[in-house]
């Protein structure tokens, strides 16, 4: 008889209606999901100006503020601490400036002694008139 009482209570509980079961299952869901996303919630923090926050606040944002005059002021700063990498020695300057006017200066006067007009495409001197004929042109290929 037990039997049948227990068997009799199973049918009917999986004979009532398949819209309470959904609803069940939904429910069931639901207050499941609502229970795991309590830790994402944010908490409500209330301040007021000056005072200091009992937790960490992470912003869902990040945004940089810069300040335009004060990071020009510190680039200025940086490049006067900045020492000289190397001498100025303005004498060798000078004197390397010198050498090089003296040898343009040479070749111009070479130049104009022999009546020196250019080279053609090959590399061959134009119009080249030696004052004195012992210097080939091959000679002359080398001078220049």
């Amino acid at each position: 008889m037990k039997k049948d009482k227990f068997t009799k209570n199973s049918n009917k509980i999986l004979k009532k209606n398949v819209l309470q079961r959904i609803l069940i299952l939904f429910l069931l869901i639901l207050s499941i999901t609502f229970i795991l996303s309590i830790n994402f919630i944010p908490g409500k923090i209330i301040l007021n100006e000056g005072e200091v926050a009992p937790r960490d606040i992470v912003s869902p944002e990040t945004i940089e503020f810069i300040d335009e005059r004060a990071t020009e002021n510190l680039k200025a700063e940086a490049e006067k601490s900045i020492r000289e990498v190397y001498n100025l020695n303005l004498s060798s300057i000078e004197n390397a400036e010198k050498d090089l006017d003296n040898f343009f200066s040479d070749i111009r006067q070479l130049r104009d002694d022999y009546n020196i007009i250019g080279t053609d495409r090959d590399g061959n001197i134009q119009n080249a008139k030696a004052l004195d004929n012992s210097i080939t042109n091959n000679e002359w290929q080398e001078i220049s």
